[in-house]
Order: structure tokens, then C-alpha cells, then sequence
């Protein structure tokens, strides 16, 4: 059953993919406007570098939990833990690996041969997979804090890495909203 999912998940993100390249073919095919100078520079590129930071946090510690380490783990999600969850961390990792990537080919105007689609497509469905598995998990701990059975409550780092989840999502997010807006901006 959770290998349909995933087949279903690459099946919608390529589709999603193909079908927005085609839609917006304009946007995605803008060149890149130039960076700006001076301390505005430096501010963005220390912005880029700790939103680096902290997705690389999310990407190792799922990589970590999907190949089996236990680390920073409350005692009941070890016990609970199957293939299913090791290949949903597995699939964070991805996902998060993919809005870095498309992040930073945005951030450094540095497309070379590679077509402006590409670092786009990485960051947005990157960062929307990545903003809303650290949202859902979450939703999560919000309704557990609700229920009477203290020890089903996640503690310890997990919540850390689901808020570290959202902050990457949204950064990167509003990365690619300002790229596509100066694409457009190049294209008029």
C-alpha cells in the first residue's frame, strides 16, 4: 500500500512539473536579473547560507531516521517505527535535498547550462513538500498536546525539526516567488 503512495507521490510531482513548465512557459524560461551590490549583498548571501544551514539539518536528520538511526528519537516512536516511516523520512530527505538545490542554482543566478525551469521546478515542489510534511507533523504535536495520554506526547527534537521544516519550506518559497517575479519583470 505505501509503495502505491509513493509511486502516486512521483506521479503527481512529475505531472504537476510538466503541466506548470507548459502552462507558464514564459516565466520559467526568464533569464535571471542581477544580483544586487553592496550590504544588501551581504545580507542575502548570509540569508542564503543559514537557510542552507538549516535545510542541510533537515535533510540529515531524516536521511539518519530512514536509514534506521535512532538518534534524538522519543522511546515511543522507536518502537513504532516500520518501513513505512523510514521511507517517509527517506522522502523528506528527498524533498528537502530538491528545494536546497533549486534554491541555491535561484539565489546564485548561477544557471549555467542548465535550463531556468529546472532550479525553479527543485525549489517549488521542494519547498511545498518540505513546508507541509513540517506543517502536518505539526498539526500533529498540536493535537496530541490535546489528548489525555502524556506518553504518546513527542518530545525532545523531533518538534525541533518540524519547526526547522516549515522555516526551510517557507524561505525557500519566498525565494522562488521573488525569482518569478523578476523573471517576469525581465520578460516585459
Amino acid at each position: 500500500m505505501y509503495l502505491s503512495f509513493a509511486a502516486q507521490a512521483v506521479g503527481l510531482t512529475a505531472s504537476f512539473v510538466l503541466y506548470a513548465r507548459d502552462r507558464w512557459a514564459p516565466v520559467f524560461a526568464g533569464g535571471t536579473a542581477e544580483r544586487p551590490g553592496g550590504s544588501l549583498r551581504s545580507a542575502l548571501v548570509l540569508a542564503r547560507s543559514v537557510i542552507a544551514a538549516l535545510g542541510a539539518v533537515v535533510v540529515i536528520v531524516h536521511l539518519l531516521w530512514g536509514l534506521g538511526v535512532v538518534w534524538a528519537l522519543p522511546h515511543h516512536l522507536i518502537e513504532s517505527r516500520g518501513l513505512a516511516e523510514r521511507l517517509a523520512d527517506v522522502a523528506a530527505a528527498l524533498f528537502a535535498s530538491a528545494a536546497i538545490i533549486g534554491f541555491l542554482l535561484l539565489s546564485s543566478n548561477r544557471l549555467h547550462r542548465t535550463p531556468p525551469w529546472v532550479p525553479v521546478a527543485l525549489a517549488w515542489v521542494g519547498s511545498g513538500a518540505t513546508f507541509t510534511s513540517g506543517a502536518y507533523a505539526l498539526a500533529l504535536v498540536l493535537a496530541s498536546r490535546t489528548g489525555t495520554d502524556a506518553s504518546t506526547l513527542p518530545l525532545g527534537f523531533v518538534p525541533v525539526v518540524d519547526v526547522i521544516h516549515v522555516v526551510v519550506g517557507i524561505a525557500i518559497a519566498a525565494t522562488g516567488v521573488a525569482h518569478l517575479s523578476r523573471s517576469r519583470l525581465d520578460l516585459r
